[in-house]
């Protein structure tokens, strides 16, 4: 990670705090996020690309899908902070049960 202030901020937006949250629990493409989240395209994609320019968030291609994640290396510290911020974030609660 190149700067923890830089992520720190990444992670301070409400929207990007709930793409991770979800991506702790699993890989999901940006149509899976669309459908839990009730969320614009480019919005998701806006998002994801600056939690992967923070080095926060990985992608992988399976044919035509891409596979956003948080990156394995960062989910040790960054677990406790977003686990704290779940609890805090109202949205939390709902976008669970859509990925369930």
């Amino acid at each position: 990670m190149a700067s923890v202030v830089n992520a720190l901020r990444a992670i301070s937006d409400p929207t990007r705090l709930r793409l991770l949250l979800l991506l702790l629990e699993e890989e999901l493409t940006v149509a899976e996020l669309q459908e839990i989240l009730g969320m614009g395209q480019s919005r998701i994609s806006a998002s994801l690309a600056l939690l992967k320019r923070e080095a926060i968030a990985r992608n992988r291609r399976v044919g035509k899908n891409i596979f956003y994640a948080v990156r394995p290396e960062i989910l040790s510290p960054l677990r406790s902070i977003l686990e704290a911020a779940q609890r805090e974030l109202p949205e939390a609660a709902s976008d669970s049960a859509g990925l369930a």
